[in-house]
């Protein structure tokens, strides 16, 4: 199936939120506090987001995240939704850990993405931009970040100011959109 690594391809651990080989999956939590202190008892894991858990602007959903890289080093995030915006398929669970939200996955032309997502049948879901002190601190990325985010059960990634320095990726014709396909 194309270029992809062979079984014994290393994960790569240093990559950041605007490198397009960028994933993770985030994971539902009930209590931010509570996921975190049961992450912290366990060795091998490392911070992505910068200072802790953030509370994104209601703008870009109000969640409480928290990205980190497990001792694989695969990406994972804690989300938390404020409770009156818990999604209906959230609601009524009992525990910490709820379940997977979303994949995520950086690309470096959101329209050409789409098109092939839609092709084989998703649909957009939702769609917003992702902006602010808080979001340049939850992908550690420089202040000034913006993320554009389409979201079809996997949520596109497209970091618009990448951190100075690093890799700059072609800008997408429409970079202001966000969408979550379902």
């Amino acid at each position: 199936m194309g270029d992809r690594p062979g079984k014994n391809s290393p994960i790569l651990k240093d990559i950041t939120g605007n490198d397009p080989r960028f994933q993770h999956c985030a994971i539902v939590v009930t209590d931010m506090g509570k996921a975190c202190e049961a992450l912290a008892k366990h060795d091998g894991w490392s911070p992505i987001t910068l200072d802790g858990p953030q509370r994104l602007p209601a703008a870009s959903g109000g969640v409480a995240a928290f990205k980190f890289r497990d001792p694989k080093a695969i990406r994972l995030s804690f989300i938390c939704f404020p409770p009156d915006r818990v999604p209906e398929l959230w609601k009524g669970h009992e525990g910490i850990f709820l379940g997977i939200d979303h994949s995520a996955m950086a690309v470096a032309d959101t329209e050409r993405s789409l098109h092939f997502y839609e092709s084989i049948g998703l649909r957009i879901g939702s769609r917003q931009v992702n902006r602010g002190a808080e979001q340049g601190r939850l992908d550690n990325m420089a202040a000034g970040t913006a993320t554009q985010v389409e979201v079809i059960g996997l949520e596109f990634e497209r970091q618009l100011r990448p951190a100075s320095g690093a890799p700059c990726l072609p800008r997408p014709r429409n970079a202001r959109r966000k969408a979550r396909f379902r």
